[in-house]
């Protein structure tokens, strides 16, 4: 028992991802909970609607284990969502409504990686968006 709590210690000691505030775990699932609100009342692509309310579902679940699992799960379910997002968005036909929504989408997930950029070392996100950007516009100018 010592050992374990020994090395729990260490963990605490040397941890170099900062602490995201319950307040900011509360800003991101707020943003969560509007986007998947704006993304199953929206007319999009039915296949494209059920795999990002399913992603968001995910970091959801995510943020209320975020004191068991840190922000590198967290992190990592943003970017998976942003990408798999990214990829069937472009192979759907490019209706008003389905650019409007994927605005929206990058928008909120804009706001989300902002929370968790400020607040721990894990990579952050907007790196992702700088290099799919854009191609994004691109897309969505023609």
């Amino acid at each position: 028992m010592a050992g374990l709590q020994m090395f729990a210690s260490y963990i605490a000691d040397n941890n170099i991802e900062k602490e995201i505030y319950q307040e900011d775990l509360d800003l991101i699932q707020s943003e969560v909970n509007e986007l998947i609100t704006t993304v199953a009342d929206s007319m999009i692509d039915n296949k494209l609607k059920k795999s990002i309310i399913a992603n968001l579902n995910n970091i959801s679940i995510l943020i209320h284990e975020y004191y068991f699992f840190g922000s590198a799960t967290v992190n990592n379910a943003i970017q998976k969502t942003l990408g798999q997002t990214v990829l069937q968005f472009s192979q759907i036909e490019q209706t008003e409504e389905n650019k409007n929504i994927f605005m929206q989408f990058l928008e909120k997930m804009r706001n989300i990686n902002t929370v968790i950029s400020f607040t721990s070392n894990v990579q952050q996100v907007h790196n992702i968006v700088a290099t799919a950007m854009p191609v994004l516009l691109d897309k969505l100018s023609s």
